[in-house]
């Protein structure tokens, strides 16, 4: 199972520390988020993390074939586990599962909405493979009802196939499932309690999907060309679909072979029916379909590019500064529109530049979930 939606990073930034050294007379920043949560690393797993929060009260779900802590990277347990957190009030819940994942959480007409993988061993010779069932279920009365059940059949014939990424998404009332692999994006409508597959299927391959309800799905595309040792070409472009039709927005090339370089941002990415360039000239985003820039990040800021989470339609990313590109200056938000900045300072004793996995709002209110020491913790804004 693959977890969050990543996007390719088209250049590398050098990693610094991220704290500096205070100068006489400087003041500390108080921290501006605080701790929800830290989790227990024998709960935690590599494959996958996610948290969603729901009438106030935070859920969290993390899986894979591997864990979290030192040295556990390297063991492969054939079977996919799972760990789910649910609060409610400031009591919380934990439900440990083997052979399936809580790997969506949606909220929807005022109702949570998730789904189940379920990875069943087909097969461990010559290698191992594994049956797919995706239950689609609703949160009620902290429980799963259980609504449907796909299990794809591909154009190979082959029952139980992974559909790879899900993403859910809301659109004219309905909820959707959007599903990407390398070289296909497929869409299921929950109707009448069925999950029905629209006619509408795409064939591309996708690094990062941005889904902005009762408006679009943006995909982001990026093809990479190698020519001999020193020449490496980046075909970028967006594909985007809006409940009826798929369309195709126009390509981008950059170059980078000695003595010529043309990447002019930290990363690309498809969003509100544009692709953008993240991190143009260090500081801004670029719409490379109409050369609009945006901007909006406080003095000597950068945009890092290497770490992008998207969920609600928006973008968060991590920001450095020109001294220390690479380190945890403060958060940045994008929704298509409007780039802002949240300062980035945690709470003792969390890792100062803890990184970035998830993140979701509430009522105003932005919450975190954080790689700390090989430890997920969850934050919230102040």
């Amino acid at each position: 199972m693959k977890s969050s939606f990543t996007f390719i990073t088209l250049s590398i930034l050098l990693l610094a520390a991220c704290k500096k050294k205070d100068k006489p007379g400087d003041m500390p920043q108080a921290p501006n988020w605080e701790i929800v949560r830290n989790f227990h690393q024998d709960d935690s797993y590599s494959g996958g993390a996610k948290i969603t929060v729901f009438n106030g009260d935070v859920f969290f779900s993390t899986f894979g074939h591997r864990g979290i802590s030192p040295g556990s990277s390297g063991s492969l347990n054939e079977h996919l586990n799972a760990t789910f957190f649910y609060q409610i009030g400031e009591e919380w819940y934990r439900y440990a599962t083997t052979d399936e994942a809580i790997s969506n959480l949606k909220a929807f007409n005022g109702e949570l909405y998730g789904i189940r993988h379920r990875m069943s061993i087909k097969t461990t010779r010559p290698v191992i493979q594994y049956y797919n069932s995706y239950i689609l279920f609703r949160w009620k009365n902290n429980n799963f009802e259980d609504i449907d059940t796909l299990e794809y059949t591909d154009n190979n014939l082959i029952e139980k196939s992974d559909i790879g990424n899900i993403t859910l998404w809301a659109f004219g009332g309905k909820l959707h499932m959007v599903a990407t692999t390398t070289n296909t994006a497929r869409i299921w409508e929950l109707s009448g309690n069925q999950l029905v597959k629209k006619p509408e299927e795409y064939n591309m391959s996708c690094s990062g999907t941005v889904a902005t309800d009762n408006k679009e799905v943006a995909f982001t595309q990026v093809i990479q060309l190698t020519s001999g040792q020193d020449r490496t070409e980046y075909r970028v472009r967006g594909h985007y679909y809006n409940n009826n039709t798929f369309s195709t927005g126009p390509e981008y090339t950059f170059i980078s072979e000695i003595g010529f370089n043309s990447i002019d941002a930290a990363s690309y990415a498809a969003i509100n029916s544009h692709i953008w360039g993240i991190g143009y000239e260090n500081d801004k985003i670029k719409n490379y379909d109409n050369d609009q820039l945006v901007q909006g990040l406080s003095k000597g800021k950068v945009l890092r590019g290497d770490i992008l989470v998207s969920n609600n339609g928006n973008l968060y990313m991590m920001l450095g500064d020109e001294k220390s590109p690479g380190g945890c200056a403060g958060l940045a938000i994008f929704d298509g529109t409007v780039l802002k900045e949240i300062p980035f300072v945690l709470p003792e004793p969390l890792d100062p530049c803890s990184k970035l996995i998830d993140a979701t709002e509430d009522n105003g209110v932005v919450y975190l979930l954080l790689m700390n020491r090989f430890q997920y913790v969850i934050v919230r804004s102040k």
